[in-house]
């Protein structure tokens, strides 16, 4: 099945059928340098292959957000604004932790008139 996908071009690629039957190769370790990693996906993964897959996975996303963060800056890229009403919505797209701010609002029985246009934006209704 993996290799019909992969022949159709529906899903991944030649090296996601490598990671799949064949060995994984090398991996980043936590305190740094290479482990190779024998095992595969189909026979499983033990502990220290699980730790040097986490670390890839880490270093791999800090590349990555720091990628991102360069090439906002080289474009002049913004933060888009963050919406301005009082409604719960509003309040909760401005929020760092929105679900707090639903779980006040249910508790207290508040009810979203939906007047900011932020928030009927978001919701899918017209200006």
């Amino acid at each position: 099945m993996q290799l019909l996908l992969i022949k159709s071009g529906a899903r991944g690629g030649v090296h996601h059928l490598q990671r799949l039957l064949g060995a994984i190769g090398p991996l980043a370790r936590p305190g740094g340098g290479q482990t190779v990693v024998r095992a595969n996906f189909a026979r499983g993964i033990d502990s220290v292959g699980l730790v040097a897959h986490v670390a890839t996975a880490r270093r791999a996303l800090a590349d990555l957000v720091t990628s991102l963060d360069a090439v906002r800056q080289a474009y002049g890229v913004q933060t888009p604004p963050t919406a301005k009403g009082f409604g719960v919505l509003a309040r909760a797209m401005r929020s760092e932790r929105p679900g707090i701010v639903f779980a006040r609002a249910a508790a207290n029985e508040e009810v979203d008139p939906l007047t900011d246009l932020d928030s009927r934006l978001f919701v899918g209704l017209r200006p």
